[in-house]
């Protein structure tokens, strides 16, 4: 299988090695768990670029151009490649490497669509103009069907 050269775009966002439980029957990497890697990476790449959380909104141009195989490590690089008013475009790219030939090889590449979200789960402009200390940690909301406990309430 020949490839040619890639410098990667963006810069490192996640580190993963290819494990056992992470193969298709055919002993390569399962694409769905390359796709989930690719939303970790998008969506960290995504959150620090607007400093709250963001949700997956969309895919485009997905390929997975060579396999990659247990023990193979996979290096996932992002970058923005646009910003709307409340969404983020990231281009990422998946290089395997293999430790004994320490060669790196273009493996998948994808672009996803993030949109910003605040506390109450809505989308939020990416740019706001308020300026934080510190990023607040967003609380999840209780479910209705979940009760809060009250206070002396008997555990179980």
């Amino acid at each position: 299988m020949k490839t040619t050269p890639h410098t990667p775009k963006g810069k490192v966002a996640l580190q993963v090695i290819v494990m056992p439980r992470d193969l298709n029957h055919l002993g390569t990497l399962f694409g769905g768990t390359m796709l989930a890697y690719f939303d970790q990476a998008g969506a960290l790449c995504a959150m620090e670029r607007c400093r709250s959380s963001v949700v997956l909104a969309g895919m485009n141009n997905s390929r997975f151009i060579m396999p990659a195989f247990v023990n193979d490590q996979l290096t996932i690089y992002a970058q923005i490649l646009k910003v709307g008013s409340t969404s983020m475009v990231v281009g990422l790219e998946a290089f395997r490497s293999h430790a004994p030939t320490g060669t790196m090889e273009l493996a998948a590449t994808a672009e996803m669509v993030y949109v910003a979200i605040g506390p109450d789960l809505k989308p939020h402009p990416v740019d706001r103009p308020a300026v934080r200390k510190a990023v607040a940690r967003v609380k999840t909301p209780v479910r209705a069907a979940v009760k809060p406990r009250t206070k002396g309430a008997a555990r179980r």
